[in-house]
């Protein structure tokens, strides 16, 4: 493997085989949008969890809570930051064009 970007912590077997298609088999029932950034539609959409970043006002507003299929991650992520798993407040979800 290259090296690594300062700050870019890699974990191959983060998620175990069924895990991951588990999650890629609910991750396609998301309803994901398209967005404006700087006046432009973005190559991708998203589906934002725990709190709504709009680009074009700069607002966070409430959004559907993070569902369940993401707590591993969540969990195994705030352990790797070396956080608290109950601060984790917000979940995106990418889908590149």
């Amino acid at each position: 493997m290259q090296d690594l970007p300062p700050g870019l912590i890699f974990r191959a077997e983060f998620l175990s085989e069924s895990e991951e298609e588990e999650l890629l088999s609910f991750i396609r029932t998301i309803g994901f949008r398209s967005f404006q950034m700087h006046g432009v539609t973005a190559k991708r959409r998203i589906k934002q969890y725990g709190w709504h970043y709009a680009f074009g006002t700069y607002q966070l507003t409430r959004a559907d809570p993070i569902p369940a299929e993401f707590s591993n991650i969540g969990a195994r992520s705030a352990e790797l930051a070396g956080v608290d798993s109950a601060d984790w407040a917000e979940a995106l979800v990418t889908e590149y064009a």
